[in-house]
């Protein structure tokens, strides 16, 4: 447990983590990134996001095998439809959000 609460809040110092690693595909630590990944997978293995910090992470860290399993593993879920069903399902839930809000609830 002290090694996630140490990750989790060394990505929480960091300034603009995942745009930095996601957007500008930079880090100055690319174990703490496949870390995250790893621990994102093991919560959520549906969602696609932790396998691409995984992926990211290890062709920087030279760890071509592990890149392209966790490459595999998102196309699966892309393939599969989870994805598309994860994004639907976050949207549905900020539109009634969304609706309750206007509501005044």
């Amino acid at each position: 447990m002290d090694d996630i609460q140490n990750m989790l809040t060394r990505v929480c110092e960091s300034d603009d983590f995942f745009g930095t690693v996601v957007l500008a595909d930079q880090s100055d630590d690319w174990k703490l990134v496949r870390q995250l990944g790893e621990f994102l997978t093991s919560i959520a293995p549906e969602d696609h996001f932790g396998y691409l910090l995984v992926a990211r992470a290890c062709r920087h860290l030279g760890e071509q095998d592990a890149r392209f399993a966790a490459l595999k593993r998102m196309g699966n879920i892309v393939e599969s439809g989870a994805y598309i069903a994860a994004v639907e399902l976050a949207e549905s839930r900020k539109e009634i959000e969304l609706g309750e809000l206007s509501r005044g609830r």
